[in-house]
């Protein structure tokens, strides 16, 4: 409307001999380009209207939305956001999606480990030359069976304790960086309203 306006304002300004043909050509071309912008948005709301009756489990054609502008201004939004409103969106995960740092008693705790030891050689008594050198060494086979029993639980325990600690410093690290994504998408947010309200002011000038 106020395009149609500019162009009948500077036709008759050309009949009078104010403007040259340039400018009622270019009023001309704006009004052209406005109506192929507002073509294209058509196009778009087609669209998304179609977009809305698949939601709503409906065929396309049986869903039609009438046009209706947009007279009322957007609510006001606070520069600062509770914490409340940043929880309530459906990709921050829950304050409790974190678990508690493992324990010596309960996280920490493995199945005792005790490696197979058919196959570990014995010493064979029975035989009637058996000495007290060979029951010494019996002796020592069986200490030093103990001591590896001990040194693979030990390291077992230890390697299960390190896996419990990094598990929990991923899932640390993963809520750590969804919440900071959430912080970031409101900011840009923020930040594009408060930008595109001087734009709104800058083309109701123009």
């Amino acid at each position: 409307m106020a395009y149609e306006k500019a162009l009948e304002l500077t036709t008759n300004k050309y009949h009078q001999g104010v403007v040259s043909k340039l400018d009622v050509t270019q009023a001309q071309n704006q009004i052209d380009t406005t109506r192929a912008d507002a073509t294209d948005t058509d196009v778009l709301r087609s669209q998304y209207e179609h977009a809305i009756a698949v939601l709503l489990g409906k065929a396309p054609a049986d869903l039609t939305i009438p046009p209706n502008p947009l007279d009322i201004p957007p609510p006001a939004i606070p520069a600062v956001l509770p914490g409340a409103l940043l929880e309530r969106r459906p990709t921050s995960p829950a304050p409790n999606a974190v678990p508690l740092p493992p324990t010596r008693r309960s996280a920490w705790r493995r199945p005792r480990f005790i490696p197979p030891s058919a196959s570990a050689p014995r010493p064979d008594c029975r035989a009637t030359a058996c000495s007290i050198g060979s029951v010494g060494r019996a002796a020592s086979g069986r200490w030093d069976r103990r001591s590896r029993r001990r040194c693979l639980k030990k390291a077992a325990r230890q390697a299960f304790k390190e896996e419990m600690i990094a598990d929990y410093d991923a899932t640390v690290a993963n809520y750590r960086q969804t919440v900071l994504t959430a912080f970031e998408q409101v900011e840009d947010n923020l930040a594009a309203l408060r930008i595109l309200e001087r734009e709104e002011k800058q083309q109701q000038q123009a």
